[in-house]
């Protein structure tokens, strides 16, 4: 199963906050940037409810 963790919650949030890349790391097309936000925001959103229905699971199974 995929997980996601704060770390990777937390590189999205800055992402979209940051709004620009960063072009001092890398160097990539506003567009892709912009598809690249979209497709993390996308699949956090999709993924983090399953990881924490999973975590309120166990803590109940506790």
């Amino acid at each position: 199963m995929v997980t996601c963790n704060v770390s990777q919650v937390a590189l999205v949030a800055y992402l979209v906050i940051s709004g620009d890349p960063p072009t001092e790391v890398i160097s990539i097309d506003p567009f892709w940037w912009t598809l690249l936000e979209g497709f993390l925001v996308v699949a956090t959103l999709a993924i983090f409810p399953l990881e924490v229905r999973q975590f309120l699971r166990r803590r109940e199974a506790t």
